[in-house]
């Protein structure tokens, strides 16, 4: 099931998807989200225009790091090295 939940705590839930379109922009560049549903027969929407909270991730165990943390954490974890090569991260089997 997905809820979106608006800042004034309105929630829509059991959302049909319609389309969605996620831009996961470089650096600190912020990420976008756009998304199109079907509220027909639903209740309680937030109003038009209000900003509603996404989150995404593998479950309740996100943890806050770095992307060169999370190579190296996951270079470590597969036997594997990570490091920076030009403008590139480079995550390659060890050997």
């Amino acid at each position: 099931m997905t809820t979106l939940r608006s800042r004034d705590g309105d929630t829509i839930s059991n959302i049909l998807w319609i389309t969605l379109k996620r831009n996961d922009d470089a650096g600190t560049q912020s990420d976008q989200l756009t998304l199109h549903i079907d509220t027909t027969g639903q209740t309680g929407l937030p109003k038009e225009g209000a900003v509603l909270t996404w989150r995404e991730g593998y479950g309740d165990n996100l943890i806050d790091e770095t992307d060169s943390a999370f190579l190296s954490r996951l270079a470590r974890e597969r036997d594997a090295i990570a490091k920076p090569v030009n403008d590139l991260y480079v995550l390659a089997k060890r050997g």
